[in-house]
């Protein structure tokens, strides 16, 4: 009977993002329930697959022209999540189907040039229940969570590095629904490191990467899944795997863009066209940070808004690209740079993210993770001396219990 539903949502018809949205998370639901799936109708999914890519990169090419409006155009970036979710479904049923592995066993699924599936078949990016960094901030980061919801301006603050201004996420004004692909996507943050400087960055910020494993002992091949693709559309994603809660299938795991090279993503300054640079190891650990906040066992769609749910990361991004900046650049760590563009906020100047580098750079040695930073008193000092809050004074709040 699974099968007939999901044909039947194969065979409707996906005239807006809203709609495929709807019929990705249907699908999703559907095969959830299945343990084998017809190669038949597996077959058809893959075709129906290569339609809805080329059908989501048409919609980013039309936007500009006003034939989406801003809640259709916000939707694509929720909608190529969900397209990962029921890419990961599909990998399933090749590791249990041998129909849909050659002799070998390889998997052999691959959509759009884009080969995610065999990567995370071959275990790369994935964080089963024994991962040193699943679920290690989870406590701290639901009380930040708690916190924020309680303190408009923490909300501000992360809209503010997420999307590129303070507003509410429920009514998006902000960068993502007026972009027609994602080079043009110059919030703050991606306007740190030159593109001419790519190669010294991307030695630079692997080092970071090489680190980072080895503080949390961790072995830097399997952390996460760098896939090739003809056009980036995504950039980074971690994911849940959560059809099942048992500890043999229940899982995360971390997706990561490059272009043929192995290099990352572009970004152009839209005010006088310079080219900027994030290597793809920045966007690895921004990726990874999720899989340190997720709590064990936790199901698709139980993170807050991304205001609160991607604070910490793009912080994190942030201090990262400044250091490796300063490293490429031969500056002092403590040196002050002046970034492009300042991060809107309630005041008129904003926010020098260089500035913001170098506060949350100390504050995260003295506290030890970016909530525990932020809701510390420095760290609530410096966000409302920027963005209004209900709060005037800052909130007093254990810390010490986490």
């Amino acid at each position: 009977m699974d099968e007939i539903v999901v044909n039947q949502q194969l065979d409707a018809k996906v005239e807006s993002p809203s709609e495929l949205k709807d019929t990705l998370r249907n699908l999703d639901k559907e095969i959830d329930r299945l343990t084998e799936l017809n190669p038949k109708l597996f077959d058809k999914l893959l075709k129906k697959f290569e339609e809805y890519q080329n059908q989501i990169n048409q919609w980013g090419h039309t936007e500009k022209n006003g034939e989406l409006d801003d809640k259709q155009a916000d939707l694509l970036t929720q909608i190529k999540h969900d397209f990962l979710d029921l890419y990961h479904d599909l990998v399933r049923f090749q590791r249990l189907n041998s129909d849909y592995q050659d002799a070998k066993g390889k998997v052999i699924f691959d959509i759009g040039n884009n080969p995610i599936a065999e990567k995370l078949a071959a275990k790369e990016g994935a964080h089963t229940f024994e991962s040193r960094l699943l679920a290690q901030d989870a406590a701290i980061f639901e009380k930040y969570a708690e916190f924020a919801r309680a303190n408009p301006a923490f909300l501000k603050f992360g809209n503010a590095l997420y999307y590129g201004t303070p507003a509410s996420e429920d009514n998006p004004a902000h960068a993502y629904t007026q972009i027609e692909n994602i080079e043009e996507l110059d919030l703050p943050a991606n306007l740190m490191i030159p593109h001419e400087q790519m190669r010294k960055a991307n030695t630079a910020a692997h080092e970071l990467y090489l680190e980072y494993c080895r503080q949390h002992n961790l072995d830097p091949k399997k952390q996460v899944a760098f896939v090739p693709s003809e056009q980036f559309s995504f950039g980074g994603h971690a994911g849940i795997e959560d059809r099942e809660t048992r500890e043999d299938t229940w899982h995360t795991y971390v997706v990561v863009e490059t272009d043929k090279s192995g290099n990352g993503m572009k970004f152009v300054n839209q005010e006088n066209g310079k080219a900027y640079y994030i290597p793809p190891y920045i966007t690895a650990l921004h990726e990874t940070g999720h899989v340190q906040r997720y709590k064990m066992f936790q199901k698709r769609g139980e993170s807050p808004p991304n205001g609160i749910n991607e604070i910490a990361q793009v912080i994190t991004a942030v201090i990262n690209m400044d250091h490796v900046y300063k490293k490429i650049n031969n500056l002092a760590l403590d040196m002050t740079v002046e970034y492009p563009k300042n991060l809107p906020s309630d005041k008129k100047d904003g926010i020098h993210l260089g500035l913001l580098a170098n506060t949350f750079r100390e504050l995260l040695k003295k506290h030890g993770t970016i909530e525990a930073a932020l809701m510390s008193k420095e760290g609530q000092t410096f966000v409302f001396s920027y963005y209004d809050n209900a709060v005037k004074r800052p909130h007093e709040i254990s810390i010490n219990s986490i």
